[in-house]
Order: C-alpha cells, then sequence, then structure tokens
C-alpha cells in the first residue's frame, strides 16, 4: 500500500494525542519540511478514541492550510491502552494458515469481540515445530474515528500505524550505536497515560499503557494550589525531578515536588512490574538473554528537568532523552528551534514519517 505514495511532496504523518494533535511532514530523502503540533480541542479524545471529529477534523485542517501541504501521503498513528501488539508463540504453520486462524489466536488477549478490531499478525521466527508471531489488534472505533476527522480534514490517509512501532522506529534511529543491545526500554510518558515498550535486540517484545502520565500531574499542582491550566504547567516545569534522587535533597522544602513525588514514585513502581514481566517471560525461554540494558524516555513527560536522573537511579539503569531530530538519518535543519526545544514530544509522528518516507524512497 505504501507503494502507491509517490509523489514529490512526500509523506505526512500526523499523531492525534489528548493534550496535542502533531504533525510531520517528511520527503523521500529524509528531510522534515515542517514538524509542528496544535492544541486538541478540549475533551475530544478519550483513551485514544476521537469523540468529536469535527473537532478534531478543523483542528487538522487548520494546522494542514498552515503548513502548505500541497500534495502527497498521509499516514495517522493510533494508540491507547486498547491497542495489543503481543509476541505469541505457536505450532508452526504457514502464513496462510495462521491468516486463517489468526482471530482465534487473537480473542485470547483481546477484552472485547475480535469482530470489533483490526487484527493484523507478523511472523518474527520459525523454526519445523514452532513460530513466534507478532500479533496487533486496534479497536475499530479508535481507527474509524481518526480516520473520520482526517476525512473531515479534507484528507485520505492510506495507513494506520500503531503507536509503538513508531516509536521503535524512533528508537531505531537513535541508537544506531548500540549493537544488539540485550533489551532497551523505552517510556513515552505521554498526556494521560505512560507507554512502556521493550525491544529485544531489533524485535519487539512488549508493550504496556500505564494510566499515569504529565496531565496527571498538571492537575495535581492545580488542584492542590488552585492554580489554572497555565499556573500548573509552569510550575511542573520550574521543577527538577533529580532532587528526589540527589543525597542531602530536601523535597520537603520544595511543596510542588513534594505533590509529585507519590506520583512519580507508583509509576516506577508500575514501570517496574512491566520490565520484571518482560523478564520473566524472557527467562521461560531457555537461552534468551533478559537483561535489559537501558532506558530511553520521551513524550511530553520527559521534557520536565532531571527526569533521566531520577528513573536512573530508581531503576538502575543508564538513562537518556529519546530525540528523534538528533538522528543522523533524517536532515531535522529546517525544523524550528521551538519544535527542537520539545524533540522528545515528537518521537512517534517522527518515526511514523520516517517509516513512510522509506518505503517512498525504496519505490521511486
Amino acid at each position: 500500500m505504501l507503494r502507491k505514495w509517490i509523489s514529490k511532496e512526500g509523506a505526512i504523518s500526523i499523531d492525534v494525542g489528548s493534550h496535542s494533535i502533531k504533525f510531520c511532514q517528511m520527503r523521500c530523502d529524509g528531510t522534515i519540511e515542517e514538524a509542528l503540533e496544535c492544541p486538541t480541542p478540549q475533551d475530544t479524545v478519550r483513551e485514544g478514541t476521537v469523540i468529536d471529529a469535527p473537532a478534531v477534523g478543523a483542528a487538522i485542517k487548520r494546522t494542514i492550510q498552515e503548513i502548505g501541504l500541497k500534495g502527497g501521503a498521509v499516514s495517522l498513528t493510533v494508540g491507547g491502552p486498547a491497542v495489543v501488539a503481543r509476541p505469541v508463540k505457536l505450532p508452526s504453520m504457514t502464513n496462510d494458515a495462521l491468516a486463517k486462524s489468526i482471530q482465534y489466536e487473537a480473542s485470547r488477549y483481546l477484552p472485547t469481540a475480535t469482530s470489533e478490531h483490526y487484527v493484523g499478525f507478523d511472523v518474527i521466527s520459525r523454526n519445523a515445530d514452532q513460530m513466534e508471531a507478532l500479533i496487533v489488534a486496534a479497536p475499530r472505533e479508535v481507527v474509524q474515528s481518526r480516520l473520520q476527522a482526517a476525512r473531515i480534514a479534507g484528507l485520505d490517509p492510506e495507513v494506520v500505524e500503531i503507536e509503538p512501532f513508531a516509536l521503535l522506529r524512533s528508537v531505531q534511529l537513535q541508537a544506531t550505536d548500540v549493537e544488539n543491545p540485550a533489551g532497551l526500554a523505552l517510556i513515552d510518558i505521554g498526556a494521560n497515560h505512560t507507554q512502556v515498550t521493550v525491544m529485544h535486540g531489533s524485535a519487539f517484545a512488549l508493550t504496556r499503557y500505564i494510566n499515569i502520565g504529565s496531565e496527571v500531574m498538571s492537575t495535581a499542582i492545580r488542584n492542590y494550589f488552585h492554580y489554572s491550566p497555565e499556573e500548573a504547567d509552569e510550575v511542573k516545569r520550574s521543577v527538577n525531578l533529580s532532587e528526589l534522587v540527589t543525597p542531602g535533597g530536601a523535597p520537603q522544602e520544595n511543596p510542588p515536588l513534594r505533590l509529585l513525588q507519590p506520583i512519580f514514585d507508583e509509576l516506577v513502581r508500575e514501570i517496574r512490574r512491566s520490565l520484571n514481566y518482560y523478564q520473566s517471560q524472557m527467562a521461560d525461554d531457555s537461552g534468551k538473554d533478559a537483561r535489559i540494558d537501558r532506558l530511553l524516555l520521551g513524550g511530553g513527560g520527559s521534557l520536565m528537568a532531571g527526569v533521566a536522573d531520577y528513573f536512573h537511579h530508581k531503576l538502575n539503569l543508564p538513562a537518556e532523552i529519546l530525540n528523534p531530530f538528533a538522528s543522523p538519518a533524517i536532515d531535522a535543519s529546517r525544523v524550528t528551534a521551538e519544535s527542537q526545544s520539545i524533540g522528545p514530544a515528537y518521537a512517534t509522528v517522527v518515526g511514523a514519517a520516517m517509516g513512510a518516507s522509506m518505503e517512498l524512497a525504496t519505490a521511486a
């Protein structure tokens, strides 16, 4: 499908979040023409589903006109707790046989009927007796709501990609200096949830959504201090999480930091549970290395000062910030300084745009 996308304008990817809508327009050679965002209209996106498509569509249309898009392909990302991506072990079979049985296999991991989801698969490995496949499923309501918003904006998306895959592409672009790490965990701190994704080598291994995001922190500050949303966000940006792990640090003398500490402690507990689950599953797989080498932090929540230091100390793993604009595989020289300054928040949409541009370059 992507091979139909041959056009000199390249491709544009759109990532609709509950807090903002991000856009990335990329040429076939990896040059980013535009990377910008607009606010998501209030109360129009919930748990990954667009519940007010006309309002979101109007916001997309206004921004597309600002970009000056004259053609090219459009791709969307979908995410949220209802999206499933799970490696499973099965008796070895042909792809045709797997395609016929995938609905049954997927039903074991979905909260509702498979008929309510788009379901796909990809074979990871296969031998004479056993195979490992990646089952991917997204609720039809989530996908169709985003397609509807895009069509209201006058766009005709050809591909919808789940967020974990787009994020992992950004990770692979930045992690070119790492040779087959045993395990790498991406912690993507969004507005309403945190997504934990683990790669084993270059293969997808696990994804999980935690219902704690940066908006939870803003709400806590807003309610406790009776601040406006703008004031709460400003206060949140002023705290430094390094104080929570620095010997002699005194968070009790910093009321906002003291307020956020239990939220971050709970987030760390949930992340640790996810990583422990991954390691227990790998330990059951004889011969596979269950270690996790390091953390990469993305999403808007990773822009908080000291966040890498905090996770490094709490999880005892090297941690760094994922900045897709720093990848040598793309040319981000045209990206504004404002967008560059919040690069981690663009990891999903840049990864999706890179996937489209790579296919375009191959097809050209």
